[in-house]
């Protein structure tokens, strides 16, 4: 008969991995040229605006949210203000998804309101906007809001003692209570403000139906009093301070009004707002008013997002190959100036109708001298778009080539475009140091293929390492050096291998704002008009 015995306890684990250490994520910036127009430049040329702050009403509906919030003296804690923020922005974002004028575009909330308005319920049970703190008033107003002079942030010293605010406030003063009040106006008289706003009944249909057509973003050009405290925070300084920062933000939206007023285009597509700056800076290199400054300097942005999409073209094509091509270990140095050989191949390549016959062992200078003539007739924006379709290591060179050729000279244009030109991340130079460096390589004649290799090295490897290791643990490497000296190639994430994002240069944003605020709308037809409001405001800026 089997005896039993007592089976000892067993020790708790010393390390449990509860996930994995690196993050494998693509990136955004691999090769940090979009630092140098988020971080270096935009916040010179269009200060207090950002990326995601698209919708202007949003700067009435924040502040009456503050205002609101104080005046019914709920506790100063951020629970509170961030339950009282994503629950009101859900609610709006249900009667903006209902708004028979608009799609609500940019609402706050959307991806949570709008699957439950398309399904037909009614009444609407309460909810959030989104997981995140403070919601949308956190993730993409609060920043704008405090910079423009209408919010004081969390740490503020107010009152007579200077007592720290420990949550975000509305400054009580006209100009910040006025957005407030004025949005005010347009919810207080609303069934749903009245009986809904401050209860936890489910919410008929009917009721944010009704509220759509008082609340909805696209209904700002149409309420003047909300317009216009929304135009004054935008465009009018809060301090002395502040005229600087202001003044800036008024010429660029002065900038793309006077674009769109020439090109409709402007405001559905950046390659046309590039290229409309760009046009206008070569017709006057030198002016220096009000307008040709601001040209000047927006002017130096566009060709750098030009150059860097030429340069994308570079990098896709290299890393595609390189995972393609590599074995197990990656690729030996003999390797990959093998495959950068294969890759200055464009015997097929076609610009501006021309096939460019090129050869990775003829010179390089002969191939840019037939590429200038064949992109004669394109002007910046085509000549990227031609490199960002092909797609290919030699067009983008080629583009790069070009744009060399086409690159001002420092001392005949405005110092502003020099100044932006110049503008370098920390591990990446800027359109001066791409394209002053590889003219520089060109005077030293080069073959196609040892110029592709030379800027493969000293553009893509060198860089995209160092910008790799710095965002550790999360991995975004595309490639790496291995201690056998082998250079190896990573997918990483969902889409490791495709072009990056070119920056984001605010016109998409501008377009909006401007619009919300009334400086110009759709025809009968769609096509972007300006009112007469925005071509006050454009004459105004510019005649200043």
């Amino acid at each position: 008969m089997a005896a039993l015995s007592e089976v000892p306890e067993r020790a708790e684990p010393l390390a449990a991995w509860l996930q994995p250490s690196l993050q494998d994520t693509a990136g955004r910036d691999p090769l940090g040229l979009n630092t140098i127009t988020l971080d270096r430049v935009l916040p010179q040329l269009v200060p207090g605006i950002l990326q995601l702050s698209e919708r202007a009403r949003y700067f009435s509906i924040y502040p009456w949210m503050l205002w609101q919030f104080a005046d019914r003296k709920r506790p100063a804690r951020a629970d509170e203000l961030d339950n009282f923020i994503r629950r009101r922005e859900y609610e709006l974002c249900l009667a903006m998804k209902l708004c028979p004028h608009c799609s609500a575009y940019k609402a706050i909330g959307g991806n949570s309101a709008g699957p439950r308005v398309a399904a037909g319920e009614d009444p609407f049970a309460r909810g959030l906007s989104v997981d995140s703190i403070k919601g949308g008033f956190g993730l993409y107003y609060r920043s704008p809001l405090v910079e423009l002079g209408a919010v004081a942030p969390t740490g503020t010293p107010l009152g007579p003692e200077a007592v720290p605010t420990p949550i975000e406030v509305l400054l009580k003063d006209d100009r910040a209570m006025s957005l407030g009040r004025a949005f005010h106006e347009s919810i207080r008289d609303t069934e749903y403000f009245q009986r809904y706003e401050r209860t936890n009944d489910p919410i008929p249909r009917q009721v944010l139906e009704d509220l759509a057509e008082r609340i909805c973003l696209c209904r700002l050009p149409r309420l003047p009093t909300e317009r216009d405290a929304v135009r004054e925070l935008m465009f009018y300084p809060a301090s002395e301070e502040a005229a600087e920062a202001c003044d800036a933000r008024c010429r660029a939206f002065a900038l793309y009004l006077a674009l769109l007023d020439r090109d409709e285009g402007v405001a559905i597509h950046e390659g046309r707002f590039w290229q409309g700056v760009i046009t206008q800076f070569l017709l006057a290199p030198t002016a220096d008013n009000r307008e040709g400054r601001t040209i000047a300097a927006w002017a130096a942005l566009a060709m750098k997002e030009c150059m860097q999409d030429a340069l994308c073209s570079v990098w896709t094509s290299f890393c595609r190959t390189g995972v393609q091509s590599q074995g197990l270990d990656g690729v030996t140095q003999p390797e990959l100036a093998e495959m950068i050989r294969g890759l200055a191949d464009g015997d097929d390549l076609e610009l501006g109708g021309t096939r460019l016959k090129i050869t990775p062992d003829e010179p390089a200078l002969a191939v840019q001298r037939r590429a200038v003539a064949a992109a004669r007739g394109l002007d910046w924006n085509d000549v990227r778009w031609w490199a960002a379709d092909q797609n290919t290591a030699i067009a983008g060179l080629v583009t790069l080539m070009v744009f060399v050729d086409r690159v001002p000279e420092p001392s005949r244009v405005h110092p502003l475009w020099t100044d932006i030109a110049g503008r370098h991340s920390e591990h990446q130079d800027g359109l001066l140091g791409v394209l002053s460096l590889l003219k520089a390589r060109l005077r030293v004649q080069p073959t196609v293929d040892e110029l592709l290799d030379w800027t493969v090295r000293r553009f893509l490897i060198g860089p995209h390492e160092a910008i790799a290791y710095s965002k550790l643990p999360k991995a975004t490497f595309r490639f790496s050096w291995e201690e056998s000296g082998r250079l190896r190639f990573f997918t990483p994430g969902g889409h490791g291998l495709d072009r990056f994002d070119p920056s984001d240069d605010r016109r998409g944003t501008m377009a909006l704002l401007s619009e919300d605020v009334g400086f110009w709308e759709r025809s009968e037809i769609q096509s972007p008009v300006l009112t007469d409001d925005g071509r006050d405001f454009v004459a105004e800026v510019f005649e200043r």
